[in-house]
């Protein structure tokens, strides 16, 4: 339907920009020690949380997709799910 697209691509939009937010904060840690350090990755783990609930988010409303719809929105959260993964993995 098409308001479940316009809802799957707002959570994509939402998704993107916490993606930026890891990512950046990752960069960031990088150059950090001791207590500063541990406050941003409480951070990051935060942002994967959130990042996690809008990737379920997408799964339960692209479930009603039919066909090609569905399965291109399956293939980009295969991907998405694998950069939290990655995110995960540099904590």
């Amino acid at each position: 339907t098409m308001l479940g697209n316009d809802l799957i691509a707002s959570y994509e939009v939402d998704f993107k920009l916490l993606k930026t937010i890891i990512d950046r904060k990752l960069d960031d840690a990088r150059d950090l020690y001791g207590e500063p350090r541990k406050a941003v990755m409480r951070e990051i783990e935060r942002a994967i949380d959130d990042a996690d609930e809008i990737l379920a988010q997408i799964s339960e409303e692209g479930r009603v997709l039919q066909g090609v719809q569905r399965g291109r929105l399956r293939i980009r959260l295969r991907g998405y799910v694998r950069d939290m993964d990655a995110a995960r993995s540099a904590l």
